[in-house]
C-alpha cells in the first residue's frame, strides 16, 4: 500500500475490511482565484487497479479519480472540495482491461471532504456493483418482454 504522509492512518483503520476501492487525496489550492487540485496521497490496490494504463500515482495531481475521466466527475468533485458530500449507485465506468466482456463496469461510490491533522482531503470509496446491476437489468428486460408477449 502505498502512502505519503499522515494519511496512512485511514488506509490503516479500515484496512483489508473494505470490500471496493479506497484512496485519500489531499486538496492542492495553487492561489486564489485558481481550481483546486487533487493530489492522490493514498490509495490501496483496488484503487489502482480500476485505471488500465494511466494508473494514479501517489504524490501526483489526478485528473479524474475514475477512470473515463467524465465531465459530471469533475463537477461532483469540485462541489466535495467545497464541501458537499457526494454518493451514486451502479455509476457505469470502462472496465478495467480483462474484467468485464461487455467494457463497462458498474460501481457505488461515495466521496467527501475531511480535514486530516488540519489538511483538506478528499476521500472516496468505490465498490463493484457491475453484478448486482447487470442482473437488475436483465430483470427488467424480461418484465418488459413478458408484458409484450400478453
Amino acid at each position: 500500500m502505498d502512502t505519503i504522509g499522515d494519511t496512512d492512518w485511514i488506509l490503516r483503520a479500515v484496512g483489508s475490511g473494505v470490500p471496493g476501492a479506497l484512496a485519500v487525496f489531499a486538496v492542492d489550492r495553487a492561489g486564489p482565484g485558481s481550481a483546486a487540485r487533487l493530489v492522490l496521497t493514498a490509495a490501496n490496490a483496488a484503487y489502482r487497479g480500476l485505471f488500465d494504463a494511466a494508473e494514479p500515482v501517489v504524490g501526483s495531481p489526478v485528473a479524474s479519480v475514475l477512470p473515463g475521466n467524465d465531465p459530471q466527475v469533475h463537477r461532483i468533485v469540485a462541489g466535495v472540495i467545497d464541501g458537499d458530500a457526494f454518493s451514486a449507485e451502479s455509476w457505469a465506468i470502462p472496465a478495467p482491461a480483462g474484467t468485464y466482456s461487455t467494457g463497462v463496469a458498474y460501481c457505488d461510490w461515495s466521496i467527501r471532504r475531511v480535514d486530516v491533522f488540519g489538511t483538506e482531503a478528499v476521500v472516496l470509496l468505490v465498490t463493484d456493483a457491475t453484478r448486482r446491476t447487470e442482473t437488475s437489468l436483465s430483470m427488467a428486460e424480461e418484465v418488459v418482454r413478458l408484458r409484450e408477449l400478453a
